[in-house]
């Protein structure tokens, strides 16, 4: 990283920032190009392990994607500020992200309602929300094993 005073190493301060953000993008290969996407998500904590869980329809280009190389990459971000700095009178942006890459595994039928409370539990105010299980059914619940995380944070100065 090239500015290490923006680096965050502790991990409890990197799960906690990913509890702020609501959204994470994932880029897959494609033929020519990458494929990004932007994803809603769940994280769990295996001690120092990471691992989001998404959700997509059971078909489609994300999918087909996927199994064929489950290798991605991704990231997300939050605390975005555009502000003024009054010494400098430069422009800048206040944020905070998190990147990494991972591998996606389709998780198994009966692990899926826990992935879908470790999705939901991502979104205080849908947490408690009773869903039919039935359509767990009808949705494919991916996980991603990170292997590799960085994090940083430019504060408002």
């Amino acid at each position: 990283m090239r500015l290490k005073d923006r680096e965050i190493v502790e991990f409890d301060e990197i799960i906690d920032l990913i509890k702020k953000c609501e959204v994470c993008r994932i880029a897959m290969m494609d033929e020519e190009y990458p494929y990004i996407v932007p994803m809603n998500f769940g994280v769990q904590m295996q001690e120092e392990n990471i691992i989001f869980y998404f959700h997509t329809a059971r078909e489609g280009r994300k999918v087909t994607l996927l199994r064929k190389n489950p290798n991605v990459a991704f990231e997300m971000d939050c605390e975005h500020e555009v502000y003024v700095n009054d010494k400098n009178t430069m422009c800048s942006m206040a944020y905070a992200s998190v990147m990494g890459e991972g591998t996606m595994q389709e998780v198994e039928k009966d692990e899926k309602q826990e992935a879908m409370n470790f999705l939901l539990s991502q979104y205080p105010e849908h947490q408690d929300v009773q869903y039919n299980l039935k359509t767990l059914d009808y949705v494919i619940i991916w996980k991603l094993v990170v292997k590799r995380i960085s994090a940083k944070q430019n504060k408002r100065s």
